[in-house]
């Protein structure tokens, strides 16, 4: 008797549930409220919460319930906006799941061959990893986004000796970036600067973030030059000397937190090595200081094979506090995110002083293309970056 009162209950509840969705359905012609399911992602934050925790693993559980959608919550966009952010793929000036869902829709319709109409500005937005194709990867990417692992750029500059600096990423008008050297330098440093950004579109505070910049080149000089180039005190320092590995000959650099959101590196140059490669790592640590393989994020382009750098990379980084990831690629390497050509050391620039702002040498080293779920997965699984402890993904 008591089973059968129990097995009743549950039908009853079961019913009221179906009832309920029927009675939306019903009543949501003449509403301007659609009823929608909605199914909720409920996971643990990565070394959040105490031990012993319901959540097993960081197991993703979904729990569907059918709900009204509210009415939606319109954020203003001011004139000066632009809806090109990367990873901002709705244009609602934040990084949230209908950023995630909006790319879904993309990467499935163009994998069935009904590739919607976007634009070029649409097709910005929704590369969140900057790697010039739009499929998983980027989705995962703004789940992390969401789930406060990750944080995205969304300004970048390139500044060489001499020449005039290179907003190499910005989404509207140039975001202010203040050189960390002021007018001490003459604008003879080489310089880079990003601003991160939460899922809110606010700056990071910079004490859980940590940006790394991986200078690399085809000329076996740039070694040689790195070795004779110094960080400017306070403005970043070398992270990885060695790559030891053969046909690469650059060196990775943590840039220093500069405020708002800012992280910048500065170098007393000796480069003059042409087409020098620049990528970005970017990682994150929980409040107690842990990371793992979903808090990194290496920033580089996709192209097809031949890569600008076809050798394998196998180096572990380190931040101050002792926190380390492993970057590891594969044999068919990577090519850089931007490239410039430093034409003056700079000695040879502080030397010259009156020497006029040049063209800037910073440039994209491809445009956006589209790729399929297929490209993306075989991607997504040949390179791979993990903690001291794990190996994964390295997206």
């Amino acid at each position: 008797t008591h089973t059968h009162t129990r097995i009743m209950k549950l039908m009853s509840r079961s019913l009221t549930v179906v009832a309920l969705h029927a009675l939306l359905m019903c009543c949501s012609s003449d509403s301007t409220v659609e009823p929608t399911v909605v199914t909720t992602p409920v996971r643990c934050i990565s070394g959040n919460l105490p031990s012993p925790t319901t959540c097993l693993d960081e197991q993703v559980f979904l729990q569907t319930s059918i709900a009204v959608a509210d009415a939606p919550v319109v954020r203003s966009r001011r004139s000066s906006d632009t809806p090109c952010t990367p990873g901002d793929a709705n244009g609602n000036l934040r990084f949230d799941l209908t950023d995630s869902q909006y790319v879904t829709d993309y990467v499935l319709s163009t994998a069935l061959g009904s590739p919607p109409a976007v634009t070029p500005c649409q097709l910005t937005a929704m590369d969140a990893n900057l790697d010039g194709a739009i499929n998983p990867v980027d989705i995962g990417v703004l789940n992390r986004m969401y789930w406060h692992r990750l944080r995205l750029p969304v300004s970048a500059w390139v500044s060489l000796p001499g020449q005039t600096a290179d907003h190499v990423l910005h989404v509207a008008e140039p975001v202010a970036w203040n050189r960390s050297s002021g007018d001490t330098d003459h604008g003879c440093l080489l310089e880079l600067a990003v601003l991160l950004v939460d899922e809110d579109g606010d700056p990071c505070i910079g004490s859980q973030e940590f940006v790394f910049f991986d200078l690399e080149g085809t000329d076996p000089l740039l070694s040689e030059q790195l070795a004779s180039s110094a960080a400017v005190a306070g403005a970043g320092r070398v992270a990885v000397a060695d790559k030891a590995a053969a046909g690469l000959h650059g060196r990775v650099y943590q840039a220093a937190p500069a405020g708002t959101g800012w992280f910048t590196l500065s170098l007393q140059s000796s480069l003059l090595t042409p087409n020098l490669g620049i990528s970005m790592i970017i990682t994150t640590v929980d409040a107690r200081g842990d990371s793992s393989t979903e808090r990194f994020l290496f920033l580089r382009l996709q192209p097809p094979p031949p890569t600008m750098f076809p050798h394998a990379m196998d180096v572990e980084l380190n931040n101050e506090h002792g926190t380390s990831w492993r970057l590891l690629t594969t044999a068919q390497g990577y090519s850089p995110l931007w490239t410039a050509s430093p034409t003056l050391t700079t000695a040879q620039c502080l030397a010259t002083k009156t020497t006029t702002p040049a063209t800037t040498g910073a440039t994209r080293t491809t445009t956006t293309t589209l790729a399929t779920t297929e490209t993306a997965t075989t991607t997504t699984t040949a390179e791979t970056t993990a903690t001291t402890a794990t190996t994964a993904t390295a997206t």
